[in-house]
């Protein structure tokens, strides 16, 4: 895909060199119409000059990393609201099946793997591949397993060191789907990916009790990173005005990030960063610190159930490739990510709250926030659907304080007190030192440090001292 120049395209109406403020106005006149029931012509979001389809259930979607993946032990989560269970049979083949017993609806992934077959800690009844029951211990010998005796298989695809599932109709399960996500492929135009010229990278996966939608809105916005990550990869005295130009991509929007008065928007700089989204829930971050020096970034936001969310983060550079090689290193790295994703996972935590309690996702947009609000009018025409993010057996609505609200029965008549803010998986930042999240207790490390220091000095300069005077014959 082209990087620049960037052709002149109409935004709701106004080309991206336009005041980008009255393009935020447009956004909110021209929502799209959610259809209460999706057919193949409702199931794409068009705006002009967008095409994107608002299908997610009916595409794939990134659930683990391969080698994560065994044949020793079951691994539970959930996609779009689906609890499932992941595991390997005895060929290897990777297998995603229901999370839900055929007998007495007990959760799979609490039981083993006995050569293959995924046995279920509560009766023993054991599962092939295809989900069919083909052993039930307490069954009497004449009698026959029964017909209904199976769980739902979901399609599954091993790609790029990850596994894929599709959650919606399976004869629409098409591998040639699969988006070529691995990081350097958007720099590289579509080319094969270079290992040599990108290295290995890194890559890692974090559950999250945030929703999706709210991580990629912030991933598509680059006013945050300078408060936000203050004294990470931001800076605060180096916060610039900003503004943001969208051209189409495929099944996707990208952004380019310009800073500037009027006069330099219009040019997009090398220095640029790029945004870039993908449906369902896919964001590449590419930016270019000199001629040669590329990082590129892609952040898989998984929308496993209602507020909670599974980030599966790739990196890859075009300098430092060593860093890549050593363990300590490329160990270093990965928390250092994983750092940043926790600064943002702080202030999402407490806007999924607000949310909770009522509050608008949106209040007061300025011209830089032209990507992420044009990614909620998508999400509206999707995940907003009703019936998009239903779990299979049981489904509720579509309304984002729903899919914001703590864990609670499925259940349309129940009622929640939304004004009670659950307890966050994480009360403080996991890859920062202790220190760092007890104020009092860095300045007491930093007082020990400056104490140490100078005693060191101390002990050099007497021992330096000591040399000179024994050379001189005291």
């Amino acid at each position: 895909m082209p990087a620049a120049p960037i052709p002149d395209v109409e935004i709701h109406g106004f080309k991206h060199s336009d005041d980008v403020e009255e393009a935020h106005s447009a956004l909110d006149d021209s929502a799209p119409k959610i259809p209460a029931k999706g057919n193949e012509s409702d199931m794409t979001f068009r705006q002009q000059g967008y095409s994107i389809s608002t299908d997610v259930r009916n595409m794939w979607f990134p659930i683990a990393i391969s080698t994560e993946v065994n044949n020793k032990r079951p691994e539970g989560l959930h996609i779009l609201g689906d609890p499932i269970v992941i595991f390997r049979n005895k060929d290897g083949r990777p297998v995603v099946l229901a999370d839900k017993c055929a007998h007495r609806s007990a959760a799979l992934s609490n039981g083993q793997i006995v050569d293959g077959i995924l046995e279920c800690k509560y009766h023993g009844w054991q599962y092939n591949a295809d989900g069919k029951v083909t052993h039930i211990p307490a069954l009497l010998p004449d009698r026959k397993i029964p017909s209904n005796a199976k769980t739902y298989s979901y399609p599954v695809h091993e790609m790029d060191d990850l596994l894929w599932v599709w959650p919606g109709d399976p004869d629409k399960a098409d591998p040639s789907l699969v988006p070529y996500m691995k990081p350097g492929n958007y720099c590289e135009q579509g080319k094969k990916y270079n290992e040599k010229k990108w290295g290995k990278g890194s890559l890692f996966v974090l559950d999250l009790d945030i929703d999706h939608s709210l991580m990629i809105e912030n991933l598509l916005d680059p006013a945050h990173v300078a408060f936000t990550h203050n004294g990470t990869i931001g800076n605060r005295g180096g916060a610039r005005s900003l503004n943001m130009h969208l051209v189409p991509s495929l099944n996707g929007i990208a952004g380019f990030g310009t800073t500037g008065t009027d006069e330099q928007k219009t040019g997009m700089n090398k220095e640029d960063p790029e945004f870039l989204f993908t449906a369902p829930c896919h964001i590449q971050l590419h930016s270019r610190f000199k001629e040669d020096w590329l990082f590129h970034q892609t952040i898989h936001c998984v929308p496993t159930r209602r507020g909670h969310m599974r980030i599966i983060y790739r990196e890859s550079r075009t300098f430092f490739q060593l860093g890549y090689s050593i363990p300590f290193a490329t160990e270093y790295m990965k928390n250092f990510s994983k750092k940043i994703i926790f600064q943002d996972y702080e202030l999402l935590r407490g806007q999924q709250n607000r949310l909770r309690q009522g509050a608008n996702e949106w209040n007061s947009p300025i011209q830089v926030d032209v990507l992420p609000r044009l990614y909620r009018q998508w999400w509206k025409a999707s995940y907003g659907r009703r019936g998009a993010f239903d779990p299979w057996f049981k489904g509720y609505s579509g309304d984002i304080e729903d899919l914001l609200a703590p864990d609670a029965p499925y259940c349309s008549g129940c009622s929640s007190d939304l004004s009670d803010e659950p307890e966050p998986m994480f009360k403080v930042n996991p890859y920062v030192g202790y220190e760092e999240n007890h104020p009092e207790r860095m300045k007491a490390r930093k007082h020990r440090r400056d104490l140490i220091t100078k005693c060191v000095i101390a002990t050099a300069g007497v021992a330096v001292a000591s040399v000179i005077l024994a050379k001189s014959g005291w």
